[in-house]
């Protein structure tokens, strides 16, 4: 059923019904043999440029392992590697702005390789039925350290000025 979609997509994207695919994955997967196969398709098909493979990325909770987030990496390297764009959401929580800011997260890793990346604002998570968000006093006693602190925002926006005019750009 999933490669009657694609296929519906790259056909729609033929006849200018459609302008691209966005193809949501998690890539934390040890073999990337379906997501190559995927990609191939619309390589097959002349239009790999209407294709774009989006991801997300947390530095805490995503990655239950080293080892998934080496697989991470390698199925980032896999679609680069096939000339597809790769778009990377992050939410702006204090975790990810701390890694930032001491260096242990380096965002022109991301950068440099051509993968593009949005700051999500950070919300707190949805309920199980997805309809709305847990409000942020719950978020807050589940996890304490999840909505950035002013302080640590504002250095963020200060030390890392090409970041700065990126998320300025998305508002």
């Amino acid at each position: 059923k999933f490669k009657e979609m694609l296929l519906t997509c790259i056909n729609l994207i033929k006849q200018e019904k459609l302008k691209y695919t966005f193809l949501m994955t998690n890539l934390i997967y040890q073999n990337p043999t379906y997501l190559v196969q995927c990609i191939d398709l619309f390589e097959q098909a002349g239009i790999k440029d209407k294709l774009m493979i989006c991801t997300s990325y947390d530095q805490v909770g995503r990655f239950h392992s080293q080892i998934q987030k080496d697989w991470w990496w390698k199925n980032v390297e896999t679609v680069l590697g096939k000339g597809v764009t790769l778009h990377t959401e992050m939410i702006l929580t204090q975790p990810l702005i701390e890694a930032v800011l001491e260096g242990s997260l380096n965002l022109s890793d991301f950068l440099d390789k051509g993968i593009k990346i949005s700051f999500l604002n950070t919300q707190g998570f949805f309920n199980e039925d997805a309809v709305q968000t847990t409000p942020k006093e719950e978020t807050m006693k589940l996890l304490p350290n999840f909505f950035p602190k002013r302080a640590s925002f504002l250095l963020f926006l200060k030390a890392k000025l090409e970041y700065t005019l990126y998320i300025l750009h998305l508002i």
